[in-house]
Parts: C-alpha cells; structure tokens; sequence
C-alpha cells in the first residue's frame, strides 16, 4: 500500500495562542499584542491556572490592525502549497499550551491528532507517513512525543528543527528575571514601552515565567555551567547552572527545577534511541540553525550576586555574548547531541522568533525537500 505523506508543524514558546476553557471561552494570549498587554496590566494571573486551553498557531503578531510581525505565516503556507503532501490532514496545526511541560504539550498534540483524523500514531500507520516541521521549543515538544512512545518511528518520515533549544538557552533564566529574553518578547516590550504601566505588565510576565515548567526545560542541562557568581570586592567566585545548584535561589522553585531536570535526562537519550539511517535508525533528523549574527548577538554568561534567597544579575548583563547563535539560541545548543553532523545546516544572519520567514531558512527547506 503506497504511504501518504503529511507534515506537521509544531511552534515555539508563546507560539500557540491560549484561551479560557469556560464562559466565552475568552483569549488570555493573542496575536494581538496590545489586548495580551492590557490583560497583563490588568489582571497579575491572567495566564496562571488550570482553565486555560490552547486554540491555534500564531501565524502573525499584530497590533492596531495595521502592525504585524510574520512568525509562522510563511512555513504554514510553504507547507499548505507542497504537492508532495497528500494525507489528510497535509499539514497539521501542532498548537499547544506552551506553559506546560513538553512531555504535556506532546500529549496534547498527539491526542488532538488522533481525536480530529483517528489515527493513533503510537502504533504503526500503514498508509501514513509525517514530516514533523519544529521550530524552536517545538523540537522538545516532538522529541519527548518519540521517547514516550507517542508517536512510533515507523510513522516518522523525517524531522527538521529549526532553531532547536537541544541545550537549552541561558536567556530562559534571564527571561525569569527581566521581560525581554524569549522570543516573541522584543517586539512585544518594544510596543507597549510608551503605555505608562508598561512595567507593571512586564512584571507580572516575568512573574508567570517562573511558574511555567516550559521555561525551566528551556534552562540548560547540566554539563553548561552559565552563571558567574560575584561578590563585591572579590569578584567571581565560582560558575554554576543553577537549576543543578545545591542551594535553589529565586526566582526558580525548587519543584519546578526537579521536574525539569527529569525531562534533561530524558531528552539526553534522544541520539542513542533514535540514531540517524545511515546507523540504522528509522528517520533522519535535521537542523536548521543560525551559525551567525552579527546585529543580534546571543546572551550565553551572566553575573549574579547571591542576595538572601535570590539570584541577582550584576551590570553588564549579559556578562558574555556570542556572534555564533540567533539572538536567543547559541548555535552550540542547537546542535547540541543531535546526531548526524551531515544534518547541520547553517544559515547566517537569521533571528530566532522570525525564523520561519527567514528567505534563507525556507531556500533551506526546499533543498531538503520539506517544502
């Protein structure tokens, strides 16, 4: 029986918009950036809570009608106008609840998939092949859907990452601390900087970061130690992660950092369980990343003083950048344990959030023949 060929798409952080799941079923986090900005001055837990669902990618940011940033409007189109996808659906929407855990939010995706075509991709599917497109967190989201056993191998045609936080990114740790390190949120506080209670949604941001398990499974695993600690009159006295850290600072929670580093561990068997064809494996599996960029450079070192139970950065911040990386993901993490060297593909000068409309990035993908 001829195997069909259908892609998915699976976004980033703050990639999918959320929305109540009761009354009117109203968006707590839109494409429209100024309504996500007035809920946040408003209202400090707007997106804390277990009533709150995912309902769509975000294709475009926009504000006031006439403003708009393109983050997955070219991908979902280049995918759509692909004759070599022939399954229904061609190209599934892989929208989730960012806040949660990936290993939740590859749950969620697959039994969506199941619940609107039937399909249960955790057993074979005999006239069924995927394309799984990622960009960004998304590569978490589909990977963990892999190791636990979610989505079965022979299902899996081929997958490419875009911009993968394999390693994580140390601005995740800086996000919990300042506003404006995730994508997504530079054009966000670039706009909403000239509203006069700009800070005060800033901060209940920054406070909903640190409650989300997704923003410690962006921290970096283990082996990079990223965090300089300084003393005043001495100066740095010792480099540490500090999701691994003996003594748990704010702004992480201890619980949160537990778990988080659960799903490190599991992510880090991802090469041996799923090798590359030439080795045996089922799929090949493909990066797509900036090598280099110049106008964007990469936080990837901080200094911070211990105050109490706190973590707090010391000026300059960031304290080390990178040329090699997209703005929030060093290049080093996004190829970091991913099998198959001959699957890298740099691409200079890119930034992360706009990736996906990158020109460079989808001549990319052409070659590979995903689009």
């Amino acid at each position: 029986m001829a195997k069909k060929l259908g892609a998915v798409f699976v976004p980033g952080i703050m990639g999918s918009s959320l929305r109540r799941t009761k009354g009117q079923k109203l968006g707590v986090w839109e494409p429209d950036i100024l309504a996500n900005y007035r809920r946040l001055s408003g209202e400090p837990d707007v997106l804390i809570g277990d009533e709150i669902e995912s309902s769509d990618i975000i294709t475009k940011f926009k504000a006031l009608h006439v403003w708009g940033v393109d983050f997955y409007e070219s991908i979902l189109r280049a995918l759509v106008e692909s004759p070599q996808y022939t399954a229904n659906p061609k190209v599934f929407r892989g929208y989730y609840d960012w806040r949660r855990s990936n290993a939740d939010s590859a749950r969620e995706v697959v039994e969506r998939f199941r619940v609107l075509h039937k399909v249960n991709l955790s057993e074979p599917q005999e006239g069924l092949k995927l394309t799984f497109v990622t960009h960004s967190m998304g590569a978490l989201v589909v990977r963990l859907a892999l190791l636990d056993g979610l989505i079965h191998a022979d299902n899996v045609e081929t997958i490419v990452h875009i911009a993968p936080p394999l390693a994580g990114a140390p601005n995740a740790f800086r996000s919990m601390i300042n506003s404006d390190a995730l994508p997504f949120l530079q054009e966000y506080i670039w706009l909403v900087r000239m509203y006069w209670d700009a800070n005060i949604a800033n901060r209940h941001l920054v406070e909903a970061l640190t409650q989300f398990p997704s923003t410690y499974e962006l921290l970096p695993p283990k082996a990079s130690d990223y965090l300089h600690l300084f003393k005043a009159g001495i100066g740095t006295t010792d480099v540490i992660n500090p999701l691994y850290a003996k003594a748990m600072r704010k702004p992480l929670d201890k619980a949160l950092a537990g778990k988080a580093r659960k799903v490190h561990q599991k992510l880090a068997t991802f090469p041996k369980r799923f090798p590359a064809k030439r080795e045996g494996g089922k799929f090949d599996v493909h990066t797509v990343y900036c090598d280099e960029n110049v106008k964007n450079l990469t936080d990837v070192q901080y200094q911070a003083q211990e105050r109490g139970d706190w973590y707090e950065l010391v000026e300059p911040v960031p304290f080390r950048i990178a040329r090699r990386g997209d703005g929030t993901v060093p290049a080093w993490s996004s190829t970091y344990m991913d099998g198959d060297v001959a699957h890298r593909h740099p691409v200079p000068g890119c930034k992360h959030d706009v990736m996906c409309a990158n020109t460079r990035v989808l001549a990319r993908l052409g070659y590979l023949g995903v689009i």
